[in-house]
């Protein structure tokens, strides 16, 4: 069925969207209108399909997070309950919320001025900036299916392969502080988790499998397929854990080299499965598409 979803007094609505895994929640960004200075005030705002499937109701206020920046990418978990918003600058780089139920005592739904849920910050609820030396801060987000593992992106960060070389870091929620932990956070220049040229626009395509300890991530050139190995180390703390980023496979070329080959790309499940599109992938200049299954 036929249904659309367009926003009032704002600019950009749908500019990015996500699904959740039933597809019957829906989040979708934009920025708000304003007489001055209409570049900001990025929102997110959330719909549930009606019960019959005739409608998508508003299921929570918008998110504005109050800080007037623009909202650059969103991605949802499976369930719908979890969402990242990638920011353009500022005191986070991503800001993580989760939607919770409005029940009374006895356990029954709310619904408050039309909205059956509301928001509540996932941990500390957001993402340091992730860049360093001349970072933009411009990127891309994506999350794992119960959205306890998010990657961040800044494909025109500035780093020690060079000048937008991009760069991807990796978070997981600790269950036990409740604070996002970065992932191979005792090496932070990791030279698997930045581009390897200026101007790779590493980032540009970013994906985690399901359990999120596989990412893909490219952008001018080849797709990057990494896997991440936890293992205890010795510390003062006995529940202390390292680890590090791995190669999953060689990375995945479509269309030549240095032919846009991680424009975008998709991990499927587990990530055995990668769809990677390249925008200048052939020839003609007109586009090549491309799935590929990891054998081991």
């Amino acid at each position: 069925k036929k249904m659309t979803l367009s926003g009032e007094d704002v600019l950009m609505f749908g500019k990015k969207m996500t699904l959740s895994g039933d597809g019957t929640r829906i989040g979708v960004i934009g920025n708000l209108m304003k007489l001055v200075d209409s570049d900001g005030d990025g929102f997110l705002r959330v719909y549930d399909l009606s019960e019959d499937g005739s409608e998508w109701v508003p299921a929570a206020p918008d998110v504005t997070f109050g800080d007037r920046k623009k909202f650059i990418d969103v991605a949802a978990s499976e369930d719908g309950e979890v969402f990242i918003v990638r920011t353009s600058d500022g005191q986070y780089s991503a800001r993580i919320v989760r939607l919770v139920e409005r029940l009374t005592e006895d356990g029954a739904g709310v619904n408050t001025d039309g909205h059956r849920y509301y928001w509540v910050p996932v941990g500390n609820g957001g993402i340091p900036p992730i860049g360093g030396n001349g970072a933009f801060n411009t990127g891309f987000v994506a999350l794992s299916a119960d959205g306890s593992t998010v990657a961040v992106s800044d494909y025109a960060n500035d780093n020690d392969s060079g000048k937008s070389a991009g760069l991807v870091r990796v978070y997981r929620l600790d269950p036990a502080t409740r604070e996002w932990t970065q992932l191979n956070g005792g090496n932070t220049s990791s030279p698997l988790l930045r581009g390897n040229h200026p101007f790779d626009q590493f980032g540009w395509c970013l994906s985690l499998s399901r359990d999120g300890n596989r990412l893909a991530a490219g952008g001018i050139g080849p797709v990057r397929v990494l896997d991440w190995k936890p293992e205890e180390v010795a510390g003062e703390d006995e529940h202390e854990k390292c680890g590090a980023w791995v190669r999953a496979s060689a990375d995945v070329v479509v269309g030549g080299a240095n032919k846009n080959g991680g424009h975008h790309c998709s991990l499927v499940g587990r990530g055995d499965l990668l769809a990677v599109g390249a925008i200048n992938g052939n020839l003609q200049g007109t586009g090549l598409s491309r799935v590929f299954e990891l054998r081991t």
